[in-house]
């Protein structure tokens, strides 16, 4: 039988209809654990996965969950399956058919300028949006000349915008030293004969010259001034440096973000950064002019992405609605940066690593590491809201050792990460880390009884919120959790 051909989409033409908030129908044809971790989503975007090896015999299971009247868009890691998949549903009349050219790979690298608005002297303010990886990145314009801020690998497209732009790229600058993205500013720098800037704290052990970025160095970019104004601003990294542009922009790196703040941990030293990040937010921020339009660094859901595909909000309503500003509790502040985190971005010492210059993986090496979304905020505006209370039911270490000693068969579940858990966990409990709970939530019987545990009852608490709001009626939080569990553990 003859291949039925089928047509490609390009990833520029996705994200154009994401960024839109145009309708897309996609058939995600990747294994489940991958769809879970990662995949194209939008305010408009429906998607439904369905495993390849599910379909090599036939697509007639799932026509009925197939829509007639848009285009289905199958989507996988590379394009293979999403080609064969896109063919099965083209010979059983499925007319609107594509499949993502490149895949998952290419979603991931695609970048897209969106314009932030004009500045002073008659330049320009362009955000780059990486919208399968959350990653933003800037170009600011003016008289013939742009700076490129957060450049990610892919730099052909900074120089082709520049070109097309008819502007010289100058400066290339990193707000700190990233862990979930391998930096293209020092290439695109070496590329245009620019000047690469990195500040000083979090270059203590690169292998490459670079200018100091550093508070109190004003940077200009064209003929008459536009300022780009470093302001330290620690937490998420030592030297973590906003930038503040033509008096009206602040580009805040990965230290806030529109929903969330950053998390204060890639780097090992969480508890040490925790009052750095505290300090930045709620008293080095707050004496900023209300006025400034926050530009982050990456945005972590899609509801970040405004009209256009835009990631920006001003300052002073971000301190009355990002939940992440809103803890007074010094206390509760730091147990919510250094205990209730997401699972680590994949590989960031790897990419650490790179951008210090220690290693040299290859390209394809480079977007192995990259692959999946970024995890640099410290969690969801959800999440936040649910330190405001503490679940009701609770139970104490000494009873649940109790009720094992009795022979009582009960369902533990420990949210920490697989590595503390590991390290030791009570007798029977099963390991489901908080970052991955609610995808798992087919994994649970809503009728059982369920213990949650953690190390000091925080991320159990808020586990107990989830569960609770998807209605799970039996559960009770383990307190004061695992660090101070004193009974017999399995490792």
């Amino acid at each position: 039988m003859e291949q039925t051909q089928v047509q490609g989409r390009y990833a520029a033409i996705v994200a154009e209809k994401v960024l839109n908030q145009e309708s897309i129908f996609i058939l995600d044809v990747r294994n489940e654990t991958d769809y879970a971790d990662w995949k194209i989503e939008g305010r408009q975007v429906k998607s439904l996965n369905v495993p390849y090896y599910e379909l090599i015999d036939g697509v007639e299971a799932i026509l009925d969950r197939i829509p007639n009247d848009e285009e289905v868009l199958v989507v996988c890691t590379k394009e293979g399956s999403s080609i064969f998949v896109a063919e099965q549903l083209k010979e059983v009349g499925i007319s609107n058919v594509t499949y993502l050219i490149g895949g998952m790979k290419s979603w991931s690298e695609q970048l897209t300028p969106v314009k932030i608005g004009d500045l002073d002297d008659g330049g320009e303010m362009y955000q780059f949006v990486r919208v399968g990886k959350g990653c933003l990145s800037y170009m600011v314009i003016s008289q013939g000349e742009a700076a490129v801020i957060d450049a990610v690998r892919m730099t052909d497209i900074y120089e082709q915008f520049a070109r097309d732009k008819d502007v010289i790229i100058t400066h290339t600058l990193d707000t700190h030293l990233h862990a979930d993205h391998i930096s293209g500013g020092r290439q695109l720098a070496a590329a245009v004969g620019g000047s690469y800037w990195l500040p000083t704290k979090d270059a203590t052990e690169v292998e490459f010259p670079y200018q100091k970025l550093e508070e109190g160095h004003n940077l200009i970019v064209g003929h008459t001034e536009i300022s780009i104004q470093p302001i330290y601003s620690p937490g998420h990294t030592v030297g973590s440096t906003s930038l503040l542009i033509d008096g009206r922009y602040l580009l805040s790196g990965d230290i806030l973000f529109i929903e969330s703040i950053g998390r204060p941990d890639l780097a090992g030293k969480a508890d040490d950064w925790v009052s750095d990040l505290r300090t930045t937010l709620y008293e080095r921020y707050q004496a900023l002019s209300e006025e400034l339009v926050v530009l982050p660094a990456h945005f972590g859901k899609v509801t970040e992405l405004g009209e256009g595909g835009r990631v920006s909000a001003r300052l002073g309503d971000l301190f009355q609605k990002n939940l992440g500003l809103q803890i007074e509790d010094e206390s509760a502040f730091r147990r919510m940066v250094t205990e209730n985190l997401p699972p680590q971005p994949k590989a960031y010492e790897e990419i650490r690593q790179t951008n210090m210059g220690k290693i040299h993986p290859t390209q394809e090496e480079q977007r192995e590491m990259e692959i999946g979304p970024n995890r640099c905020a410290v969690h969801d505006g959800a999440s936040h809201a649910k330190l405001a209370y503490k679940f009701p039911h609770t139970i104490s270490n000494a009873e649940i050792h109790a009720k094992l000693a009795a022979g009582e068969e009960l369902q533990i579940l420990d949210v920490r990460e697989p590595d503390e858990f590991s390290s030791g966990h009570i007798l029977g409990a099963s390991s489901i880390p908080l970052g991955v709970l609610e995808k798992a939530l087919s994994q649970l019987d809503p009728n059982l009884s369920y213990y949650l545990v953690c190390r000091t009852g925080t991320r159990s608490d808020m586990a107990c919120h989830l569960l609770a709001e998807q209605g799970f009626n039996h559960i009770q939080n383990v307190l004061p959790g695992m660090s101070q569990w004193t009974f017999d553990i399995e490792k």
